[in-house]
């Protein structure tokens, strides 16, 4: 595994994830709770009536106690995302995305981020691996 440090004032990650499923069932489960978690951080957002309460059943239902407010304040960088067959892929300029690796995470998926083309490491760096097409 490469671990990249770096020191900049950048504030995106400008990443991709991949969560890669058991079966698509698992792939359509974890994007219906991810896109529901999405509709209730708006609620919570707007004020709506009962959306603490909301957020609370959700945590219960799904597993995921350790969701936090944080977690939910981070959404407002995501839109709906979709399956495509066992897999889901999210490109994000977010720097934290724990709610929806939380999420990954709970159905036992592989996960990969990748960087986007044009970001860190400069082709050239040491340890890079510019020119395999990795």
């Amino acid at each position: 595994m490469k671990v990249w440090r770096t020191h900049a004032a950048e504030h995106s990650a400008s990443v991709k994830i991949v969560g890669r499923f058991a079966s698509p069932a698992d792939a359509q489960a974890a994007v219906r709770m991810f896109n529901d978690l999405l509709s209730i951080g708006t609620r919570l957002e707007s004020g709506s009536a009962g959306a603490v309460e909301e957020l609370e059943s959700f945590r219960t239902a799904s597993g995921l106690q350790l969701l936090s407010e944080s977690d939910l304040v981070e959404l407002r960088q995501f839109e709906p995302i979709a399956a495509g067959g066992r897999e889901i892929r999210v490109e994000t300029e977010a720097q934290h995305a724990d709610a929806l690796l939380k999420i990954v995470a709970l159905f036992d998926a592989q996960v990969q981020v990748h960087r986007r083309e044009g970001d860190w490491p400069p082709p050239g760096a040491h340890g890079s691996s510019a020119g395999s097409g990795a």
